[in-house]
């Protein structure tokens, strides 16, 4: 399951690197890694979104000029 915020995607990150601090807020380290990998994960589709769009984009500007 992806952050909903930016907030807990920092607070995750910090469990997931750090097993002292999930230790004292109670939040399992496994938890954390899991959350920052579907934040990950989220990134790269969201990224590949923007790529698919740009080369729309350049492929409607080409198109224009032909």
């Amino acid at each position: 399951m992806p952050s909903k915020t930016k907030k807990q995607a920092k607070f995750m990150a910090a469990v997931a690197n750090s097993p002292k601090f999930a230790k004292k807020v109670g939040v399992p380290q496994s938890v954390g890694k899991e959350f920052a990998k579907a934040d990950k994960r989220k990134e790269n589709e969201e990224d590949k979104e923007d790529e698919e769009t740009f080369d729309e984009a350049v492929k409607n500007v080409l198109d224009q000029y032909q």
